[in-house]
């Protein structure tokens, strides 16, 4: 290497210590004298500016991208035993490939980023989309079978207050939001609403009445449970059975685990959770002893062998049993507050302003 610039050690930093042209002349002469049969160890001890001159100029293997931009691409481009001049951002480099091993191809990828703006004509295409699909959809049924048609999928918003700003799904969309507090069930918007970058198509599928919702309206909270516990049934028929825990874990197929040091206060246990159960269980003293018969829990169905139970807190567990009576005794408090506002007769208008 004939160097045209030096990297400064202490701010990093290139200073120019020699001009290109005066560079470029040593950088011929040394390649007029290798090419006239010179010893290349001997012209680089002369000549080099680098830092690797006592070896000949060698460097050992080494992987792409390692070094600069210019070297790289010749060390990895060229064929074993080619040479050349090459200029990087330090100066002048006469190179030879003297070995590659291991290598394949390689890439080099760009990537080109442009923000994709709705035509016209695309804007158009579906506003008159959503107006036809709407036109045609007057019923719920009719409404169902429509989005099929068109491979749409009907989404039910969940509940939605009178006040809500954004509905689920959809972001920012008071305009619908108003649109609903102004309809009744089974009315269709007559024309599409532009919401964020799309056409919008809304019916109005159910009104909750102020009370006890509906059971339609409580079944996706429901149905969780009840399926729970029927799997929980089928799983003490078939394949939970014995009167050991090592029965239970042969019929079932899984590995007995210990609950050490479990709390009252603070009953979790990994792998489980805080199952209400599998707690009431645990500090059962029944059960010492023995196995439990087969529980349906939250999470799963088990049985616990109680090993030891004691009555005594220690003192974490009685500042944790002081501080979860002061926090009932807050929201006790908080409780009547909220009552007395319940009491009152207030009227909220803000969704007639906004």
């Amino acid at each position: 290497m004939v160097a045209t610039q030096q990297q400064d050690q202490n701010s990093g930093a290139l200073q120019r210590i020699r001009e290109d042209s005066s560079a470029k002349k040593i950088i011929d002469t040394v390649e007029a004298l290798i090419k006239s049969g010179k010893n290349f160890d001997s012209v680089c001890a002369k000549y080099s500016d680098d830092g690797n001159k006592a070896k000949g100029g060698v460097y050992d293997y080494f992987t792409t991208g390692k070094m600069v931009p210019a070297f790289n691409d010749f060390s990895f481009e060229k064929p074993t035993g080619f040479k050349g001049v090459i200029q990087t951002e330090y100066g002048f480099h006469y190179v030879e490939v003297l070995g590659q091993k291991g290598s394949g191809p390689g890439y080099k990828i760009a990537y080109l980023t442009k923000p994709i703006n709705v035509s016209n004509e695309t804007d158009a295409a579906a506003n008159n989309a959503a107006a036809q699909f709407a036109a045609t959809s007057k019923t719920k049924k009719a409404f169902d079978e429509n989005a099929g048609k068109i491979g749409k999928q009907s989404l039910p918003s969940g509940e939605i207050k009178e006040n809500d700003y954004t509905v689920m799904g959809l972001g920012e969309s008071r305009q619908l939001v108003k649109w609903v507090y102004e309809h009744e069930v089974g009315d269709v918007t007559d024309q599409p609403m532009h919401v964020g970058d799309k056409y919008l198509v809304a019916m109005v599928t159910s009104i909750s009445k102020p009370g006890i919702p509906p059971a339609g309206a409580l079944r996706s909270q429901v149905e969780s449970l009840v399926r729970n516990e029927k799997k929980a049934k089928q799983i003490v028929e078939t394949k939970f059975k014995g009167n050991t825990l090592e029965a239970f874990a042969a019929s079932s197929g899984v590995a007995i685990q210990k609950a050490d040091s479990l709390l009252f206060t603070n009953p979790f246990i990994p792998g489980v959770g805080n199952d209400a159960k599998f707690s009431g269980a645990a500090f059962n003293s029944e059960y010492k002893g023995k196995a439990t018969e087969a529980i349906a829990g939250t999470s799963g169905v088990f049985s616990i062998k109680v090993e030891n139970i004691s009555a005594k807190p220690s003192n974490d567990d009685a500042q944790s049993i002081k501080q979860g009576i002061l926090q009932s005794q807050r929201m006790a408090i908080y409780r009547g507050a909220d009552a007395l506002r319940k009491a009152a007769t207030i009227k909220d208008y803000r969704s007639k302003f906004y």
